[in-house]
């Protein structure tokens, strides 16, 4: 949909990517006299392009007042700009040549992004580019806009499927700002002013904090040509700003939030690596042999043979200087005590070593395999070298994929195991039905732990 959406869960992408593919082209990177970085790869056999602008605007880059400004902004973007004064026209633009758009936004980046023809690459730039540089934010629009935003919170914060994991987000990393809302709180976008929106913009928007990455049927030179055209006129702005490091967890914790409601739902979140660690391509593993996919040990033991929940998994979320990995269970609240008991046995099998050369073959073979076709086309490849550039100023190569996740060991999963999932670093949050009076029992069981 247009005006995107605030990213939180899923992960906008793996911590692991995929396997080289057979293509005769590398991806390619260029750097403008004002700091705006260009990536792509070329797809020569593919009938469309995918062109994304990342902005490094993102809650972490909030400042007090400014709360939600990052995600309210990526919605009024859409709204106009000044070859095209309403969103109609900016949509039209695009859907009216079979094309698509959209955006959406997280702690760390905001993201528009097009896909369209090949031959149409030309007006995709030029769509999203004036969308970027120029937006109209009209004060109508804002108005139209905040209200969608209030609504989108309200919807967030009434489903405990979705709420819980903002919960863990938050207690994890508690007053840091990637704790916060990507969305803000009601009353930060109740506050929010076009001024400050205008300011947001002005400040952030800027080619030095901007990464443009374009794959599909386009050569790197003619993307390099046009950008030159949009972008050289724009003056940089200040070194962006990512602020410090979250401090490392003093504690476990535990937190309740109940709702009106039936199921209970619980995330067991741990604090876990940032980009382009060493051990990520251990923690993709784990992910796997615990929580992704329905032959993952979690999925196996709590749904298939127990029966406890019909909903189960994990996931891994990397930033550029920390991460977190979730498990998560929707569950009968006469069940919480006897799920939770059961991912905790899981997360302990691991940490004994309980695990098996074929298992471990198997689980990097999905890892492998998932990743690939995740990037089999050209619009996920742009996701891909976007982000990547943005977050750790590295050009993303397939390459490395494949023998980073070949290097695991059983030993290494062991290790990354007792090192990441302690329970000393565990944060559990739960939101239960209003009625449901076990919230000792939890307590206890990970207090036991």
């Amino acid at each position: 949909m247009l005006g995107g959406c605030a990213v939180k869960q899923p992960p906008l992408h793996h911590s692991t990517p995929s396997l080289p593919r057979s293509q005769p082209h590398l991806p390619e990177k260029t750097v403008l006299d004002n700091g705006l970085r260009i990536v792509t790869e070329t797809f020569p056999h593919a009938q469309s392009v995918t062109v994304a602008v990342f902005v490094a605007s993102g809650s972490r880059h909030e400042r007090d007042g400014e709360q939600g400004a990052s995600h309210f902004l990526e919605h009024l973007v859409f709204q106009g700009s000044a070859r095209r004064d309403n969103q109609f026209k900016v949509a039209r633009a695009i859907e009216g040549v079979g094309g698509s758009l959209n955006g959406f936004t997280h702690h760390e980046a905001t993201c528009y992004h097009a896909v369209t023809l090949a031959e149409d690459f030309e007006l995709a730039m030029d769509v999203i580019i004036d969308m970027v540089l120029y937006p109209c934010l009209h004060e109508s629009a804002m108005e139209k806009e905040r209200q969608i935003i209030l609504q989108e919170i309200k919807s967030n914060r009434e489903s405990g499927a979705a709420w819980v994991h903002e919960l863990v987000q938050q207690r994890m990393f508690q007053d840091h700002p990637l704790g916060q809302l990507i969305t803000g709180a009601e009353q930060n976008v109740a506050a929010l002013t076009r001024a400050q929106c205008v300011a947001y913009q002005q400040a952030n928007y800027r080619p030095n904090s901007l990464v443009l990455a374009v794959a599909g049927n386009v050569e790197h030179g003619a993307v390099v040509e046009l950008a030159r055209r949009y972008f050289e006129p724009v003056a940089p702005g200040s070194p962006v700003e990512w602020g410090v490091p979250p401090n490392g967890q003093a504690g476990p914790a535990v937190v309740f939030e109940p709702r009106t409601a039936e199921q209970l739902h619980l995330c067991l979140g741990f604090r876990a690596l940032p980009h382009r660690h060493p051990d990520s391509f251990v923690l993709g593993v784990i992910d796997i042999l615990l929580g992704s996919g329905v032959t993952s040990r979690l999925f196996q033991e709590i749904r298939e043979n127990l029966g406890l929940a019909y909903d189960v998994g994990s996931y891994t979320q990397p930033y550029r200087d920390a991460g977190a990995f979730v498990l998560y269970a929707s569950v009968e609240p006469k069940r919480a005590v006897q799920c939770l008991r059961a991912i905790l046995g899981g997360v302990d099998r691991l940490k004994e070593g309980l695990i098996d050369e074929e298992e471990l073959r198997e689980a990097k073979q999905f890892a492998k395999g998932t990743l690939l076709l995740g990037l089999e086309g050209p619009g996920a490849y742009a996701m891909m070298l976007g982000e990547r550039e943005l977050l750790t100023e590295e050009l993303f190569q397939v390459e490395e994929i494949s023998a980073g996740v070949n290097r695991v060991t059983t030993e290494d999963i062991q290790r990354v195991s007792q090192e990441l999932l302690r329970s000393e670093g565990a944060t559990l949050a739960v939101v239960p039905p209003k009625r449901w009076r076990s919230e000792g029992k939890l307590i206890d069981l990970m207090a036991s732990w």
